[in-house]
């Protein structure tokens, strides 16, 4: 019962969060990156639609928010839909271990069908982008440490071209 209590709770969190986050703008609109950023898009205009409002009682959106965005986790460098079927973080495990969901600590935030990165986050990979960038300027730098950063760059940029503030 109290692990059910706390899902429910956390539900309404991301719920409460969502709407705050939504406010002002259409789902179009919100600026976003990563591999799930469309498929957030499209989850948050079908509650548009089905609600045919957003500005008003948050209650009434909480409901339908929270029922599209179920499995959704709120984290600090993206949030991930938690759709086991597009987790990069099972691929690869038995199915026994991939049968409990998403694992958090095995996210790839860049190539993850489920990553969502918003402009809640810009400055965490902004901050990773100016740190990546300062290690390669290292010119003493092994050719094959040189290469795996460029490579992480790249990835990152993926990220980071998306915002303004990049």
């Amino acid at each position: 019962e109290w692990a059910a209590e706390f899902e429910y709770e956390l539900q309404e969190a991301v719920a409460s969060r969502l709407v705050g986050m939504w406010s002002g703008t259409n789902a179009q609109e919100i600026p976003l990156a990563g591999a799930g950023a469309q498929r957030f898009r499209d989850r948050l205009g079908e509650v548009e639609v089905s609600t045919r409002v957003k500005v008003g009682d948050e209650r009434t959106l909480r409901a339908p928010l929270r029922d599209q965005f179920s499995t959704l986790r709120w984290g600090t460098v993206n949030h991930c839909l938690g759709i086991p079927e597009q987790a990069a973080c099972l691929k690869g495990l038995p199915a026994e271990a991939a049968a409990h969901g998403v694992l958090p600590n095995r996210c790839q935030p860049t190539t993850c069908g489920n990553s969502v990165i918003t402009d809640e986050h810009a400055p965490v990979w902004i901050a990773e982008e100016r740190d990546l960038l300062a290690k390669l300027r290292d010119r003493k730098m092994a050719d094959h440490n040189r290469e795996q950063l460029e490579a992480e760059l790249t990835s990152v940029q993926k990220i980071t071209r998306r915002f303004a503030d990049a």
